[in-house]
């Protein structure tokens, strides 16, 4: 009986970007972890006679991320335009921040801040665009969730496109999904 638990896969090319040992031609898992990457000699010492094997036919394998929905390039760019709002625990927190912000950038057209999570603030509710207006009524803030699918924006940001939001929308400043692009444009 074999020891479904290791799996190997062979008779590939693995890419391990180590470069203490940059390519492998097997690899072991067990419960979902590499236990070893290497000739298939060495990974047949490493999962033992009762491994289960899978002939990949010479095709290539890269470590990856796996993650359904992401926007890593967006962060890599915004984290250096915009107010870092990540890990906040209050309303005040992001006040300050996006004050702190204005007083670094003073010349900046709009003051944007991202990665902020609602669920984390001590108030236990969404920032609204009059919090907002107590940074700056004059000049546009859009606060953007860390999921990217959401945000809240202040008066000045809400002005020119406010004949098409709805009243909860115009009086929260909180625009999701779709309705966020009406900011962008």
């Amino acid at each position: 009986m074999k020891d479904s638990s290791v799996r190997v896969f062979a008779g590939c090319r693995i890419y391990t970007f180590n470069p203490t040992h940059p390519v492998g031609e097997a690899v072991a898992v067990r419960d979902g972890k590499i236990l070893a990457v290497g000739s298939a000699d060495e990974i047949r010492c490493a999962a033992g006679p009762d491994a289960e094997w899978t002939d990949l036919g010479g095709r290539t394998v890269v470590p990856g991320f796996i993650d359904s929905h992401n926007h890593l390039v967006h962060f890599g760019i915004s984290s250096t335009r915009y107010a870092d709002l990540s890990g906040s625990r209050s309303v005040g927190e992001i006040l300050d921040r996006l004050r702190r912000f204005r007083e670094a950038n003073p010349t900046s057209p709009w003051i944007i801040g991202e990665r902020f999570d609602q669920e984390l603030l001590a108030e236990g509710r969404w920032p609204t665009r009059y919090d907002l207006d107590n940074v700056s009524p004059d000049v546009p803030i859009v606060i953007v969730r860390l999921c990217l699918h959401a945000l809240v924006a202040n008066s000045a940001a809400l002005e020119p496109i406010k004949g098409r939001l709805s009243p909860e929308q115009l009086e929260t400043g909180l625009l999701t999904e779709d309705a966020t692009e009406l900011i962008w444009s």
